[in-house]
């Protein structure tokens, strides 16, 4: 099932740790006006949307469903840092490959 611009807003800001009083206000909107966005009954301006996405640290084309990956925000991290974050996530993600496959 391919998730709609709203729930991809919802859980980028639940991911985020806010409610949607503080989103709307960091992005300057009411919370009734964000409230719409996610259950989609209104849609985001492209300005708005580029709030978003800066706010909750993912791509536009993630939030309006484009791509499933999420992007990590690594700036400040030192070479040696972020080496040791790729090698994390390579290995989280061979782990996840073997458990899906012996599930099957």
């Amino acid at each position: 099932m391919n998730e709609t611009l709203g729930e991809r807003l919802a859980e980028a800001r639940n991911s985020s740790g806010l409610n949607q009083s503080q989103a709307a206000k960091q992005i300057g909107v009411q919370a009734q006006t964000l409230s719409g966005y996610e259950s989609g009954y209104r849609e985001p301006s492209y300005d708005i949307l580029l709030k978003l996405a800066s706010l909750y640290h993912v791509t536009t084309d993630y939030l309006l469903g484009l791509e499933k990956k999420k992007a990590i925000e690594v700036e400040g991290l030192t070479d040696d840092e972020l080496n040791a974050f790729k090698t994390l996530i390579s290995d989280l993600a061979e782990k996840n490959a073997k458990l899906t496959k012996s599930r099957k």
